[in-house]
């Protein structure tokens, strides 16, 4: 019987090679380098390996930051919610493939291989939850918060006549 870390190990490259075919497809990604599509995936794999074979049950701050790294670039190469989301549903997809074509008694524990997809689960919910933090535009400010920043500049500078109204400052 095998582990999901020996197996993550030993399938990396084929892991790798599949992702960056199939998440090369996605719209978001027409015209992003290969490098771009990987991003940090290399990396998101040995945390995983690091986690089946450490046995943390704890979530791994570290692997949340390259959840949030991968992210931000996504943000700024233009992804949608939907690839992002995307990204996390094929690396699954490719996961259960490699899983599925092994015979029955080289399979990983049932556990481990529900605790790989709840992990993979709570990664792609983390990142849409921070998809809709990192994305939402910000609102324009008041008409009485422009006032407020309007008053505290005056006040910052009393030697300057305040700009608000048409009327004459008189000192």
């Amino acid at each position: 019987m095998a582990s999901i870390a020996d197996l993550i190990e030993q399938h990396r490259e084929f892991l790798l090679q599949r992702y960056l075919e199939e998440a090369s497809r996605l719209p978001s990604a027409r015209d992003v380098q290969p490098q771009d599509v990987l991003d940090n995936l290399p990396e998101y794999l040995d945390s995983l390996i690091a986690l089946f074979r450490e046995q943390h049950r704890e979530p791994d701050p570290i692997r949340r930051r390259m959840e949030e790294t991968h992210l931000g670039l996504r943000l700024r190469l233009g992804y949608t919610r939907e690839d992002v989301t995307a990204e996390f549903v094929l690396l699954g997809q490719l996961l259960s493939q490699l899983l599925e074509s092994l015979p029955p008694d080289q399979q990983p524990p049932p556990e481990d291989t529900q605790r790989l997809f709840a992990e993979l689960q709570a990664a792609r919910e983390h990142t849409v939850y921070l998809f809709g933090i990192k994305s939402r535009p910000r609102p324009l400010p008041s008409p009485a918060s422009r006032y407020c920043t309007s008053m505290r500049s005056a006040c910052a500078s009393p030697s300057r006549p305040p700009t608000w109204g048409r009327g004459t400052w008189i000192p």
